[in-house]
């Protein structure tokens, strides 16, 4: 795993709390199910381009968010 993993995890954990959300309402948001959505959080290089946008909206990351994670 790399630190840009880890940042990755970080701020998707952080963003779900403060949403006051569970990874699997954001799996089920995603139409995937929780063991493909931990494939993806544990491997964010996995993740489709789609996969990682509506990841953004669903957890209404700015850019700056992004940038941070990358």
């Amino acid at each position: 795993m790399t630190k840009q993993d880890i940042a990755f995890q970080i701020s998707i954990d952080t963003k779900i709390k403060l949403m006051g959300t569970s990874k699997q309402k954001i799996a089920t948001a995603m139409g995937v199910s929780l063991a493909t959505f931990y494939k993806k959080y544990n491997d964010p290089s996995s993740m489709t381009i789609s996969q990682a946008r509506q990841l953004c909206r669903l957890l209404k990351l700015s850019k700056d968010d992004v940038k941070d994670m990358i």
